[in-house]
């Protein structure tokens, strides 16, 4: 048994369109079969030539030059001489005539078939396809060298005999015996191992092997002579049968495909988080990223360096939030990028996208997938979806200037006389940090009284460098120590509402109510407040009394005018035993609005946003509610008030608007609703008539 060598030359794969074919050069044995058989001039037959590999090449010999023709002159001499022949040699699959041969990464070996097949001279076969001539009996093939510096190429032996004793070229697939056995219908061939394959990189690689050959002829009477003797002497005979050790040889290359498949398997995962999941329409937010390689069996490395078309990326694969882009490069921590930028199996890549929420309400998703390529998968996605769901949502605020804020404590209840408490009453809202130790958004400039907890609500605002709850009274159920904004109050120390139903005046609403109307009315049930734009006229007070609903359809505002003492100022009251709805497109309301329970669940609510039915529909909520901001001139009392409006955001309050109740009115940024305590609503408060008044100031309480 000899041995073989083989050499690796440079290997690399490009895209998945084409592949760099890699060179195996081995040096091998062929076992070949050289027949001819007649003296005279004749033309090669090669059998059975549609059977035949593609890749397969005739090689003619003559002497000891292969000349690689389909067709060759047989020798035509006064002697039988052998030294022309033809022949085919290919190395195939075992089992099969041709194929690729298919291994696993990192597999050293394969093994092959080395097959042959001959040419007869034509004047060797008769009209029934048989040899003429039985004194040919068999071919032996040995071989020569097989040596190398990589890897090894082993025989089963080193030399394989073919017999002729009745073949038939035409009735036979192949040159070979006339058996039965399962391999009979594939040509004679040699069983061999091809090793040093391991490091071979998936893909397939072409394989040359050059083959050296010496072959023998035993004719009968125990005559043996040499195929490929030197050219022009004659034929030779071998010194030692058919081991033909003083024969010539010659060197024929035979290829084959192997493909090499990897085990490896590419796995991995993303994952996104938002650093806030409840967002105000148009808010700035980034969200963290993550790429891991969790690559089986040694995986792939990822590249993931942006100029290069076959990097792993972060791929979108759906979104409903507009603007995102179709793919993220992975990049950040765990990229090495001393290797060109790759993200090696078991590592993970961190990094953040900058987004701006959409200016729609609602919730929004975006899935991401990683995708990139690699020799074994081509271009593929890798893992599952990760996935980025946010909520829009109104993060509206209100603002209280020039007043006091009190909950819990109403005025009765019918058929109570005693003022009812809420020892649940709280209050929720909307604040953010604007710099330092300074919180901008929902708050009173002066104090604020609630039975239960404060949440996002401030006091004293107009002192801002001040804690936010510097003028709270509030959260029974907590200490000072962990309350934000506030602690320690009960209903004892709490004044009870006024109970404002003293239904008077004439029975009816006038609508609409214009500048000459003065005095009470009175009405029972459902009604509409229609206000005339030209508002309430100097001098006059208009109270309304309901006992029922009352929606307000329009702005009611004080005719413009220049007071020349108390009584000139105008008042309205609307004072309903049941629930006040605030139409969506009224944008300024003055005077006093009391919304009295009635007894029966569901009253004494007051709604910033509503209809005419009711509370405000999710429709109404995303629009209407939204676009029109309310800014309330006087008070509002009621068991309960019900900040429908939506507009604005927490993330646009500003600095300015602790102090000035202007700032950003008329916009569609800034408090969602304003309740700003006037002079003219305190002035008025009993209804003055006039005459001298003395000094007035407004001042927060000293605490």
């Amino acid at each position: 048994m000899k041995s073989s060598s083989h050499i690796l030359s440079t290997v690399g794969h490009k895209k998945l369109s084409h592949f760099m074919m890699q060179m195996l050069i081995v040096v091998g044995v062929l076992f070949g079969i050289l027949v001819v058989f007649a003296p005279e001039r004749a033309h090669a037959v090669v059998e059975n030539h549609e059977n035949l590999p593609a890749h397969v090449t005739l090689h003619f010999y003559y002497g000891n030059t292969s000349y690689g023709l389909p067709n060759r002159r047989c020798w035509n001499g006064s002697v039988v001489r052998e030294e022309g022949h033809a022949q085919y040699a290919w190395l195939s699959t075992v089992g099969g005539v041709g194929g690729t041969a298919v291994i696993n990464e990192g597999t050293d070996s394969v093994a092959l078939w080395l097959n042959s097949t001959t040419a007869q001279c034509d004047r060797n076969i008769d009209g029934a396809g048989n040899l003429i001539g039985r004194s040919l009996q068999r071919t032996r093939s040995t071989s020569i060298l097989a040596t190398s510096s990589y890897g090894s190429l082993s025989f089963s032996s080193p030399s394989v005999t073919l017999n002729y004793d009745c073949s038939n070229m035409f009735n036979l697939r192949w040159v070979k015996l006339c058996g039965t056995g399962p391999y009979d219908v594939f040509p004679d061939h040699q069983d061999v191992t091809l090793s040093g394959l391991a490091s071979l990189p998936p893909g397939t690689h072409t394989v040359t092997v050059q083959v050296w050959q010496r072959m023998v002829h035993q004719y009968s009477g125990g005559v043996y002579r040499c195929v490929q003797n030197p050219f022009g002497t004659g034929y030779l005979d071998s010194i030692d049968g058919l081991t033909g050790s003083n024969c010539g040889n010659v060197m024929v290359p035979v290829t084959i495909n192997i493909e090499v498949q990897t085990t490896r398997v590419d796995a991995g995962s993303c994952g996104v988080t938002p650093s806030l999941t409840n967002l105000s329409p148009n808010q700035p937010f980034t969200a963290a990223f993550t790429a891991t390689n969790s690559g089986l069996n040694g995986g792939f490395v990822w590249s993931v360096y942006p100029p290069n078309g076959e990097k792993y990326r972060l791929r979108r694969v759906a979104s409903s939030i507009p603007g995102v882009p179709a793919e993220y490069d992975i990049r950040g921590g765990g990229v090495e990028a001393a290797f060109g930028g790759v993200l090696r199996p078991g590592r993970t890549a961190s990094w953040s996208e900058s987004f701006t929420a959409p200016n729609a309400l609602g919730q929004f998703t975006v899935e991401w997938r990683i995708y990139g390529y690699n020799v074994k998968d081509n271009f593929h996605y890798v893992g599952a979806t990760c996935a980025m769901t946010i909520n829009v949502v109104a993060k509206p605020y209100f603002k209280v200037y020039g007043g006091d804020v009190s909950v819990g404590k109403a005025a009765p209840a019918p058929p109570a006389t005693a003022c009812t408490v809420n020892a649940a009453a709280d209050i929720r809202s909307w604040q953010r940090l604007y710099s330092g130790t300074t919180y901008v958004g929902s708050g009173t400039q002066l104090a604020l009284f609630a039975l239960d907890s404060i949440d996002g609500f401030a006091s004293g605002q107009e002192r801002y460098t001040l804690p936010r709850k510097n003028l709270t009274f509030a959260n029974t159920g907590s200490t000072v120590a962990n309350s934000t904004y506030g602690g320690g109050l009960n209903a004892d120390n709490m004044p009870c509402a006024d109970d404002y139903w003293q239904p008077s005046g004439a029975s009816g609403i006038p609508s609409p109510i214009n500048p000459s109307h003065n005095g009470s009315y009175q009405a029972t049930g459902n009604v509409t407040i229609n206000v005339n734009p030209g508002g309430i006229g100097s001098g006059n007070h208009v109270t309304i009394y309901v006992n029922g609903n009352a929606y307000i359809s329009n702005n009611i505002r004080y005719q413009p005018a220049t007071y020349g003492n108390i009584g000139q100022i105008p008042s309205f009251r609307l004072i309903v035993r049941g629930n006040i709805y605030v139409a969506p497109g009224v944008t300024e309301l003055n005077g006093t609005f009391v919304a009295l329970s009635n007894g029966t669940p569901n009253s004494g609510k007051f709604y910033t946003c509503g209809q005419a039915s009711g509370a405000p529909s999710p429709s109404q909520l995303e629009n209407e509610c939204r676009w029109n901001f309310l800014t309330v001139y006087g008070s509002v009392i009621a068991d309960t008030v019900k900040l429908s409006r939506t507009g604005g955001t927490i993330e646009q309050a500003s600095l300015p608007e602790l102090y000035d109740h202007n700032y950003l009115r008329g916009t569609t940024q800034g408090p969602a609703e304003r309740f700003i305590y006037t002079p003219e609503f305190w002035l008025t408060s009993e209804f003055s008539t006039g005459g001298d008044s003395g000094s007035y100031k407004n001042q927060p309480p000293v605490l």
